[in-house]
């Protein structure tokens, strides 16, 4: 397929018709046709979809029909006759308004990630799209709680035991700029180094068949090129960070902390957590976070009441790290630290 349109914009359609890979995240600049594209598909094709935002305040603000994401669809598409209405406290509802069709259907619901819970037990059967927009918060956002497991709880509670009737597994559809390079759900799944490594061999697709899941980096897309003419990235300036995430794609993930691989041999492991592993150099004063685990570490489960005495016990990590006396082996090892100490 061709990852664009003839008019520079990303090419949704055939994404959102992979259903090999039930698990797509697709990133890249601003207003290169990701959200527009992922509902045209669905409302378009009458795909019975969700379209979730990370907190409730983000959503009771797209609920509101002048801020609405569906606006410019339904400007473009002015025989779709389509209203937003409340269908919950928290959630809203687009229905499909035809002549003659009584009561209006019900296209698409919307959600939001940090009350999703309070939703258990509700009828999601029909849905076979989940657009999860904005998924990487940006810079100035707050971290929602254990976002990572929200995300797979949202997915059970929709998915159900669909596959296991014979039905197709819900197609979950994640959007978002580049903001940061280590978040939740990156780190999650255990693909920051993948999508590290995307962005430095140039690579806009790649598939993980075995875990079915899709990634997609818009690094080359013909809109971000126009854009850089405009009037806000000539006031920013090419070179800025904002035009870097903006226009190019690029993560803002420089943490000013050591990230490089380095030979174990030269380390004595200290202490372990879940998965991590903290080590201490043999003769200088340096330490070495990793995911891989050899000796005998003091050991603590990744539990929330293990971590707290983790952090308790060896609060001198923290200190350390401060200090950049810590080499990370990879950018989700230096995400796992923050998290505990977080």
């Amino acid at each position: 397929m061709s990852l664009y349109l003839d008019s520079g914009f990303v090419n949704m359609a055939p994404i959102i018709h992979d259903r090999a890979h039930p698990f797509t995240f697709v990133w890249g600049g601003r207003g290169t046709g990701k959200t527009y594209g992922a509902l045209e598909t669905v409302v378009t094709e009458g795909i019975p979809f969700a379209y979730m935002r990370r907190t409730q305040s983000q959503l009771d603000i797209i609920n509101k029909p002048d801020f609405s994401p569906m606006k410019p669809i339904l400007r473009n598409h002015p025989d779709i006759q389509m209203k937003i209405d409340s269908i919950s406290p928290k959630n809203s509802g687009w229905f499909i308004d035809s002549e003659g069709e009584e009561p209006p259907r019900l296209a698409g619901i919307t959600l939001a990630l940090s009350t999703v819970s309070n939703l258990r037990g509700f009828d999601a059967s029909q849905i076979e799209v989940l657009i999860y927009d904005e998924f990487i918060p940006e810079t100035h956002e707050r971290p929602l709680k254990n976002e990572y497991d929200a995300l797979l709880n949202c997915y059970e509670t929709i998915n159900r035991n669909r596959e296991l009737l014979g039905r197709q597994a819900l197609k979950l559809v994640c959007l978002s700029n580049s903001n940061i390079l280590i978040n939740p759900i990156f780190d999650g799944l255990g693909i920051t180094k993948k999508v590290k490594q995307m962005r430095r061999r140039g690579s806009e697709v790649s598939y993980d068949d075995r875990r079915g899941i899709a990634l997609y980096a818009l690094d080359n897309s013909p809109i971000s090129l126009r854009k850089r003419e405009t009037a806000l990235y000539q006031l920013a300036g090419i070179k800025s960070r904002f035009a870097e995430m903006a226009l190019s794609n690029d993560f803002q993930s420089d943490t000013g902390s050591r990230v490089e691989s380095r030979n174990l041999a030269e380390y004595r492991p200290t202490v372990a957590v879940g998965g991590w592993c903290l080590y201490r150099h043999k003769t200088r004063v340096e330490w070495y976070a990793c995911f891989h685990i050899s000796g005998t570490p003091v050991k603590y489960t990744s539990s929330q009441e293990d971590i707290r005495r983790f952090c308790r016990a060896f609060s001198w990590v923290w200190t350390s790290y401060l200090r950049n006396q810590i080499v990370f082996e990879e950018e989700s090892a230096e995400s796992k630290l923050i998290h505990f100490f977080s």
